[in-house]
C-alpha cells in the first residue's frame, strides 16, 4: 500500500493461486481486491487476508487446491462479506500436451463449479454446487483476435446448469459476475479480466440477476457507478467501443479513427474515468467530447495523422500504460518494467514518479 508520495505504507508477500489448465496462458482474476480501507488478498491456499496499516489479518478461508481453475473472489465496499466462484477440474494426468490438444491432460471425472460466501472472520460455505458433465462449459480460446478457433475440449451443457462465471467485484448494488470468462487464451484479449460474454449483478445464492449496459454489451471496461465501455467492433485490426449507462442507455462514443491509425492504436486494458467521460488506454486517453489525447506526452498532432507517430507512440519504449484514474483528471500507470508513476490530463499535465515498481489495484 503507497500513498501518493510514493510513502510505502504497509506491503506483505503471498503466491496467487496457480492456474490449472495446462499448455495456455491462463486468464487470472487478480487476487486482490480494495475494500473498506484496506486490501484483501487470497493466495495459493485459498486464505483471504487483509492489508492495511496495521499489518496483516486472516480473513476467512476458500477452498482452494490444485484442482482449482481461476479460483476468484470479491468483498462487499463494507470488507464485511466476501463471495468467491471456484470451477474445479478433473484430475490432471501430467501427460504432455500435443500442440493446443488439451484432451490427454485431464483425468477422468466431471467438472464441478461452486459459489461461496463468508463473514468476515467467519467460515466459507457453500451456497451453490453443480456438477457440470465432462468438459462443462469450459471456454478456451485458443485462436488469435478476431479469429476464435474450435476449442479441443468438448463443451456439454444441458441448458438446466447455471452458466459458469467469476465473481470479479462488488458494488452498491452486491457482486458482480463475468458471464463465461475465458480461463485461458493463446493470444491478449481486449481486457484481461472482462474477457467474458457479459457483466452481471449476482445473488449471494448464485443467481444470475441484472445485466450491466445493454443486452448486446460485451464488457470491455466498467466504473463503480455501473457506467459500462462496451465493444461495438473486434478483429485483429481494429477495436471500437460504445460507452454505456448501467441501463445500457448510450452515452459517448470515441471519433472514427483514420484506418491506416488502427494497426496502432490497439486499445487493451482500458479504464474508465469515474465520471464515465473519459477511457483511458496504454498511453491514450478518450474523452467524450471527442478529443483524443496522449496522456504522457499530453497532446497529440491534429490530422492528418501520422501512423509512425502513432506506431512510436504504442507503448513508446515502454513509456507509460494507464491502469486507473486517481480522481476525474489523473491517471496512475506503470511503464514496461512496472514501474509506476501517476499522470495529470489536460491542459498543463504533469508526470511524476512513484518510485515504487508494482500494480495498481484501487484506492483505499
Amino acid at each position: 500500500m503507497v500513498k501518493e508520495d510514493g510513502t510505502v505504507v504497509a506491503s506483505t508477500d503471498f503466491i496467487q493461486p496457480s492456474a490449472s489448465v495446462p499448455g495456455i496462458a491462463p486468464q487470472r482474476q487478480s487476487p486482490v481486491m480494495v475494500a473498506a480501507g484496506g486490501a484483501y488478498f487470497m493466495d495459493s491456499r485459498g486464505k483471504v487476508k487483509r492489508l492495511d496499516a496495521h499489518g496483516v489479518t486472516a480473513i476467512t478461508t476458500f477452498p482452494v487446491d490444485p484442482r482449482s481453475v481461476a479460483p476468484s473472489f470479491a468483498v462487499s465496499p463494507d470488507g464485511g462479506q466476501l463471495m468467491a466462484t471456484i470451477l474445479e477440474s478433473p484430475p490432471l494426468t501430467g501427460a504432455p500436451i500435443n500442440g493446443m490438444d488439451l484432451s490427454g491432460a485431464f483425468g477422468p471425472g466431471d467438472w464441478s463449479f461452486q459459489t461461496l460466501l463468508a463473514k468476515s472472520g467467519g467460515i466459507a460455505t457453500a451456497t451453490q454446487t453443480t456438477d457440470l458433465g465432462f468438459g462443462g462449459p469450459l471456454r478456451v480460446d485458443v485462436g488469435p483476435p478476431g479469429q476464435v478457433a474450435s476449442s479441443p475440449i468438448p463443451f456439454l451443457f444441458d441448458g438446466t446448469s447455471p452458466i459458469p462465471f467469476q465473481v470479479i467485484g462488488w458494488d452498491d448494488k452486491g457482486p458482480l459476475a463475468l458471464v463465461q470468462p475465458t480461463i485461458g487464451r493463446q493470444y491478449s484479449p481486449p481486457n484481461q479480466q472482462l474477457d467474458g460474454l457479459s457483466l452481471q449483478h449476482v445473488a449471494v445464492d448464485g443467481r444470475l440477476l441484472d445485466q450491466l449496459g445493454g443486452r448486446n454489451c460485451q464488457p470491455f471496461a466498467h466504473s463503480s457507478d455501473g457506467t459500462m465501455a462496451c465493444l461495438t467492433t473486434t478483429g485483429p485490426e481494429a477495436w471500437s467501443f460504445q460507452v454505456e449507462s448501467a441501463s445500457g442507455q448510450p452515452l459517448w462514443s470515441p471519433p472514427r479513427l483514420p484506418s491506416d491509425m488502427y494497426g496502432d492504436i490497439y486499445l487493451y486494458n482500458p479504464v474508465i474515468s469515474p465520471d464515465g467521460d473519459q477511457l483511458a488506454s496504454h498511453d491514450y486517453v478518450f474523452t467524450k467530447s471527442g478529443s483524443i489525447s496522449s496522456a504522457a506526452r499530453l497532446n497529440l498532432p491534429s490530422p492528418p495523422y501520422s501512423t509512425d507517430y502513432y506506431s512510436k507512440l504504442y507503448r513508446p519504449d515502454g513509456d507509460f500504460t494507464a491502469e486507473g484514474w486517481l480522481n476525474e483528471n489523473t491517471l496512475i500507470g506503470g511503464d514496461q518494467h512496472n514501474a509506476l508513476s501517476i499522470v495529470t490530463t489536460g491542459a498543463g499535465g504533469s508526470r511524476r514518479d512513484l518510485r515504487v515498481s508494482g500494480q495498481f489495484e484501487g484506492l483505499t
